[in-house]
């Protein structure tokens, strides 16, 4: 937890060279949740509110970090299989 936190106050700083890799991998680690995530970083990098940088900063680490994901993938898109769409229709 220490690492985190220490990345979270480089952020809430804004100093650069803080990075989702100063406090591990987001979670799950797929391509497009690390490329949402990263994405998701930068824009609460650029709020200029300290209270509403630190409220995206705790829902990014809640997101990324902290809070399992439902799925292997995340939040990514997969096929569903046929017999889920006949049960539903």
């Amino acid at each position: 937890a220490a690492m985190w936190l220490a990345a979270l106050a480089a952020l809430v700083s804004m100093r650069e060279g803080a990075s989702s890799s100063s406090w591990g991998e987001w979670i799950p680690e797929t391509p497009l949740w690390k490329q949402r995530l990263d994405y998701r970083a930068e824009q609460v990098r650029r709020i200029a509110d300290s209270q509403e940088r630190w409220d995206g900063l705790m829902n990014l680490a809640m997101t990324g970090l902290l809070v399992p994901n439902f799925t292997a993938t995340g939040f990514e898109v997969v096929p569903t299989p046929p017999s889920v769409h006949s049960r539903l229709n």
